[in-house]
């Protein structure tokens, strides 16, 4: 219900002075301040709202982009691995896809027609498998850098978190 009525404000606020900000400063001018009828004021006052939240959600991405790179280049050197470095291979929406070096193996299960892959079901002592989880967990740290670098701008207190998941491919 709050975040509702945050919305909604907002979305009003940026019809009267024809323009919202996001909380690190990306703006969106809203012209339709004059729109005829409650559909298109409507749509203006959408607009405006989901450019805060679209807005303020690549704002973070971008910013964790700088940071895990930055990372990923101080692990690189930490575990030298020169032939086959980590690097970010995609990202979408708000997922930091990177490869990292090591093929580690898997513990597999079958079961009926269908092959069960058992990732860090204990505590490992595999060293590729630890160098995984270090670039995962220093990546998920920059993402949770950026997240917070943007939500100091906020008047309120914003609790946000990132998680990890690690994998032989990539599956949405």
């Amino acid at each position: 219900y709050g975040l509702g009525k945050c919305l909604k404000k907002t979305g009003l606020l940026g019809n009267a002075q024809r323009w919202v900000r996001t909380p690190m400063g990306g703006m969106l001018f809203c012209n339709e301040s004059n729109a005829k009828g409650l559909i298109n004021q409507n749509t203006s006052i959408r607009r405006a709202c989901n450019f805060i939240i679209q807005g303020t959600a690549a704002e973070q991405c971008k910013l964790a982009l700088i940071y895990a790179d930055e990372v990923i280049e101080e692990l690189n050197i930490k575990f030298n691995v020169k032939d086959r470095p980590a690097r970010i291979v995609a990202v979408v929406h708000d997922e930091i896809n990177a490869i990292v070096p090591g093929s580690w193996g898997w513990n597999k299960t079958i079961d009926k027609d269908r092959v069960i892959y058992n990732f860090n079901k204990h505590p490992s002592t595999d060293p590729e498998e630890i160098m995984a989880y270090e670039y995962a967990t220093g990546i998920k740290e920059a993402m949770e850098r950026a997240m917070a670098e943007s939500f100091r701008y906020c008047k309120h207190p914003t609790p946000a978190g990132a998680s990890i998941q690690i994998g032989r491919y990539w599956l949405h």
